[in-house]
């Protein structure tokens, strides 16, 4: 029984290491774009662009293990067995918008945030995630890789 519960909490502690560590870097890589976006051409006041980031973020790894899964799901729903990377692309892109869109807009309204300044920094992430979801995807595989984690059978 203990043996059993050691490989369950090495499991579970690899799972979550792994997608933390993929939003981490994926966050660092596109920080800037969304800092500019948000607080310069959206107009989104300096204190609340934190606050919200603050919760925001808190939320998305959190439930980071979601992410994981829904990406899993849809890698295996579009690609089957093929390797076609611009599938798996697609994938990770909108495993991505469809996890961290609606944690944003869920932040934003938590503080109130004006209902145009929130659909134009949606608007904003999207086109941001749509450019860059297949960087994620690629951090994700990296990590695996690093992490000595199989990838999800299809």
């Amino acid at each position: 029984m203990p043996s059993l519960f050691r490989r369950l909490v090495k499991w579970s502690c690899r799972r979550f290491s792994v997608i933390t560590v993929t939003l981490a870097l994926y966050g660092i890589a596109g920080g800037i774009i969304v800092f500019v976006l948000e607080v310069f051409v959206v107009g989104i006041d300096l204190g609340d662009w934190f606050g919200i980031r603050l919760l925001y973020n808190t939320a998305l790894f959190a439930g980071g293990k979601y992410c994981q899964r829904l990406t899993d799901y849809l890698r295996c729903k579009f690609q089957g067995n093929s390797s076609h990377s611009f599938r798996k692309a697609i994938a990770d892109t909108l495993a991505l918008a469809s996890y961290k869109i609606p944690l944003f807009a869920a932040s934003a309204m938590i503080f109130q945030l004006e209902a145009g300044k929130i659909l134009g920094a949606c608007f904003f992430d999207v086109f941001e995630i749509a450019g860059t979801g297949w960087l994620y995807g690629r951090i994700l595989d990296w990590v695996r890789r690093v992490h000595d984690e199989p990838d999800p059978e299809p």
